[in-house]
């Protein structure tokens, strides 16, 4: 039988969460994990209305459990986990239809023709608080709130500066949600 770990601390598995956020109405993410002791690695597909990737998330959660002295966290030692998380987004040309506000101020190109609905690029950091809570058998329930920064940039608008036509590019801050299950092969 083929051997699913490294070591004892060591996990593999599957997410699947949906996000909301002040930036976009929501985003659906598709990813696998791993599970090293503590620290939980992810890289996942950001799926646009679950036809089309349009982006990849990565994130690292650090769990927050205290151990007994002299003794290796073991993540099925603790079925409730809070824990500190990092999380990468990176979104490629989304619809502009998936913003919850108009950003910025920028006008379409003149004479530009679209053959489609107008699309940005994303690139969002985050940092913030989640847990993760077991259900039944190896599946369990993620949830974490966290806010950060945000560059935006549009791929159908521009601005002028200094008599240049650029394309419309932001930096704000924002917050982000995330909610959904996931599964680890023990």
């Amino acid at each position: 039988m083929a051997q699913l770990s490294e070591s004892p601390g060591d996990y593999f598995g599957a997410r699947f969460y949906q996000e909301i956020n002040g930036l976009v109405n929501n985003r659906n993410v598709l990813g696998a994990e791993y599970t090293h002791h503590r620290r939980t690695y992810e890289l996942g597909l950001l799926l646009n209305r679950m036809k089309m990737v349009s982006g990849f998330v990565f994130r690292h959660q650090f769990f927050l459990n205290s151990t007994r002295p002299n003794h290796n966290y073991q993540i099925d030692d603790y079925t409730w986990r809070p824990y500190l998380i990092y999380h990468f987004v990176y979104n490629t040309n989304i619809s502009e239809r998936y913003l919850k506000n108009s950003i910025g101020t920028g006008t379409i190109r003149f004479k530009q023709e679209y053959p489609g609905v107008p699309t940005v690029n994303t690139m969002e950091h985050y940092l913030g608080f989640g847990t993760e809570v077991d259900m039944v058998g190896a599946f369990f329930m993620n949830v974490y709130v966290g806010g950060g920064l945000y560059f935006y940039r549009s791929n159908s608008r521009v601005v002028t500066r200094d008599d240049r036509l650029l394309p419309e590019q932001h930096i704000g801050f924002t917050w982000n949600m995330s909610f959904g299950i996931g599964y680890r092969l023990h």
